[in-house]
């Protein structure tokens, strides 16, 4: 089967110019004729095995109409001799999480590849020969007789930036434009402060580095779209605040516990210095209140020659037991030049009613502050810049949310909410929802971090860290619109994607989707558009976590397990109907399920009772597989977590959590025994055994990602950015991961990642 599918596309490589008109101006591919990097030889470039000149669905031949993405344009075929290259990271639509990227790929010539260049940039070029030797398997087949293996690190500007590929050959003939793709970039500053007379957001944004994320100052003028990305800022700041007329952004630098000094980072200069220290006895809460604090919000403009921190403080714990929330708020007075720092108010601990703050924000001659959120809502509070006094703004009306923005010159307060903006009204006072929409809208709020107000646009700006992004709503009619993002593709958004299938002809996968506090969905994404459609309602099923999903796409049937169900769902109805439940069985935790298509079976794993077991179907009977004391030798599992099998055979794969080992299990017997390997490090906790057919091995994931060669033995640790919930292969080699409301792609050789559906 193996060596089958190996001589079916080195066919296709060789035969690559004879594949009808290209999918575009991208020029034909070296593993088949134009299109994506998984098109086939066909006349339109669309999924491996078309041909037969309808041109109506993905894999169907060149008609000349080009209705669907990869369809030909018909002309003439492409010169078998003419240089060929396809772009293998990243794929034909994504973005980038930093403002550089690597791009790989292979190129070919029938008179050699002497050298290939990416936007302008020389790439690293590797021999047929010398990639067959890191990757055999994959080599032989992808890479014909003079291909090569390219790569290179390209800058990226802010926006969509067209990444081209130009080959020249043995002879010096330079071809341009020979493969192309399209990444956008752009730092998304969600927790920002709003300069209305500089048209600009001002806030931090995080870059995946190949050490973790890294935090910039970022300024985005919102009229071009034009972006400054600054320095990192030093440590962790705990407050932060920007000052537009002296181009200052202060922050807190905790230095250790209940020590704080105000930075600030000069944006035209772009020093970082320290102002001064923040006086102990004036944040130390005083006795029966814990050392530590929380909420941390800092205030500024260059209105003001003080800036505002926002404290909150909880009891001392008593006997381990648990803290029950804020016991007192403090708002701090800091002027800029150091002199007077004091308490402007806090909270009288003795009062009925004590008032707590849990947000607040700096107008003209007062702040105005959100009070705790537990329990019914409360008014919003006005604090005196002059002498500190409390005043209810709005007197009967409770109001909360997660960030709020004061326009007290047209008596209106903004509060950002997870139903959306609401507008208060404070001659009344009363409030209205300005932007309603339905909990599947793709841009509902989830964790909003800041609000603005931008009155020459009438519009108000929520920036979203689960969102990561930007939006505008419109005054008027309520419209959201992205005005930073990350976006790719179209449809509901991911929330929190946990398990997923690819198509067999890699074009697309199907994710299921337990949503958080959003009912569970199951999405089919297209992952050369990143469109997202949802095939079904899921929710009355899985109640809680999604825990497993196999797809038996020529029954048209996927099926979901939640922690105590498996359903199957219809795809093309989106129905589904409850298979199995672990009432009355001795199963306690599904952790993870596996198709068995030839057999009419489905493997179940359980992290409790640490067994695999197989679910007929048909019949619904359940049968142990393998258990200790119950069926075959060995070792336990020990919170058997994920399991991989290796083809059709008898293999199988389980990772065990708490054991932090693989155990391969006979499906005929039952028998365990545990994988030998010479890994350079132990799996640590372990999430995900995959297999990969296309180079015979084990991708482990755990405290680091590991390739296991089932034919050497040789044991690889894999670069990686993102611990991702679940990867898969495409049949291009190619490493799809999601996380947190992200499809992701992810580069084998660099462990970049780029979204390509969000």
């Amino acid at each position: 089967m193996r060596l089958q599918r190996a001589l079916v596309i080195g066919l296709l490589l060789a035969l690559a110019a004879c594949g009808g008109g290209g999918g575009g101006g991208g020029g034909a591919s070296p593993v088949g004729g134009g299109g994506s990097p998984t098109d086939g030889g066909d006349g339109g470039g669309g999924a491996p095995g078309g041909g037969d000149g309808d041109g109506d669905s993905p894999g169907d031949g060149g008609d000349g109409g080009g209705d669907t993405p990869g369809d030909g344009g018909g002309g003439e075929a492409p010169d078998p001799t003419a240089s060929r290259a396809e772009i293998v990271f990243p794929g034909t639509r994504s973005a980038a999480t930093a403002p550089t990227v690597t791009v790989r790929g292979i190129a070919a010539d029938s008179e050699g590849v002497a050298n290939v260049t990416v936007n302008g940039v020389p790439a690293v070029v590797i021999p047929a020969a010398t990639a067959a030797s890191r990757r055999p398997r994959v080599a032989k087949a992808a890479l014909a007789e003079g291909a090569v293996e390219w790569s290179v690190e390209i800058n990226l500007a802010a926006g969509e930036n067209e990444v081209t590929v130009a080959v020249e050959d043995g002879t010096g003939e330079l071809t341009e434009n020979v493969a192309s793709s399209t990444i956008s970039y752009v730092e998304v500053p969600s927790t920002f402060e709003l300069d209305t007379s500089s048209h600009r957001l001002v806030g931090r944004s995080f870059t995946l580095t190949p050490t973790g994320y890294v935090q910039h100052l970022v300024q985005h003028d919102y009229i071009t779209g034009e972006q400054k990305i600054f320095d990192s800022l030093r440590g962790s700041p705990t407050g932060t605040c920007f000052r537009p007329a002296e181009d200052q952004f202060l922050y807190l630098n905790a230095r250790e516990l209940g020590v704080r000094e105000l930075r600030m980072y000069d944006f035209g200069t772009r020093e970082d210095q320290v102002l001064f220290e923040i006086p102990s006895e004036v944040l130390d809460a005083g006795p029966g209140f814990a050392p530590w604090f929380y909420t941390e919000q800092l205030k500024c403009d260059s209105d003001h020659t003080s800036a505002y921190l926002l404290l909150n403080y909880v009891l001392e714990p008593v006997d381990d037991e648990p803290i029950s929330g804020f016991a007192k708020s403090r708002v701090i007075e800091i002027p800029l030049d150091g002199v007077g720092i004091d308490t402007l108010t806090e909270t009288d601990t003795l009062a009925a009613e004590p008032w707590i703050a849990t947000d607040m924000a700096l107008a003209p001659q007062t702040l105005v502050a959100q009070q705790d959120y537990r329990g019914d809502p409360k008014p919003l509070s006005s604090i005196s810049l002059l002498d500190g006094a409390r005043d209810d703004l709005t007197p009967g009306l409770g109001v909360a949310g997660l960030a709020l923005a004061p326009v007290l010159d047209l008596d209106r307060v903004y509060v950002a909410t997870f139903e959306g903006v609401d507008e208060v009204d404070l001659t009344v006072p009363e409030k209205r929802n300005i932007s309603e929409v339905e909990a599947n809208h793709p841009l509902t709020f989830s964790q909003s971090r800041s609000i603005g107000f931008d009155p020459a646009n009438n519009r108000v700006l929520v920036g979203d860290d689960d969102l990561e992004a930007v939006i505008a709503i419109d005054l008027t009619t309520g419209e959201r619109t992205p005005l930073v993002a990350r976006n790719v593709g179209d449809g509901t958004p991911l929330i929190v994607p946990r398990a997923f299938a690819l198509t067999a002809d890699g074009l697309r996968t199907y994710v299921a989707d337990d949503g958080g506090n959003a009912p569970a969905r199951l999405f089919e994404i297209d992952l050369a558009t990143g469109n997202r459609t949802e095939v079904g309602h899921i929710s009355t099923a899985i109640t809680e976590l999604v825990t497993g999903f196999a797809l038996d796409e020529a029954a048209g049937r996927a099926y979901v397990s939640g922690h105590n169900v498996v359903i199957a769902v219809d795809l093309e109805t989106g129905s589904h109907e409850t298979l199995f439940t672990i009432a009355a069985t001795d199963l306690e935790s599904i952790s993870d399920i596996l198709l068995d298509a030839q057999s009419g079976r489905l493997f179940i794993a359980d992290s409790i009772v640490d067994g695999i077991y197989a679910l007929d179907l048909v019949t619904r009977d359940l049968e142990v597989v393998s258990q200790a004391a119950s069926r075959g030798t060995g070792p336990t599992f020990d919170t058997a977590m994920s399991m991989a099998r290796i083809g059709t055979s008898n293999e199988l794969y389980v990772a065990g959590q708490a054991s932090e080992r693989i155990t391969r299990v006979d499906l005929e017997t039952g028998n365990r025994e545990e994988l030998a390997h010479n890994c350079p490090t132990t799996f640590g906790t372990l999430t995900q055994v995959l297999y990969d057919e296309g180079r015979d091995e084990l991708l482990i994931s755990g405290d680091r990602l590991l390739s296991y060669d089932l034919a050497s033995g040789q044991c690889t640790q894999l670069p990686r950015r993102v611990h991702t919930l679940q990867m898969r292969i495409t049949p291009a080699d190619q490493m799809i991961g999601v996380w947190f409301r992200a499809l992701l792609q992810i580069d084998r050789e660099t462990g970049e990642v780029v979204i390509i559906s969000k």
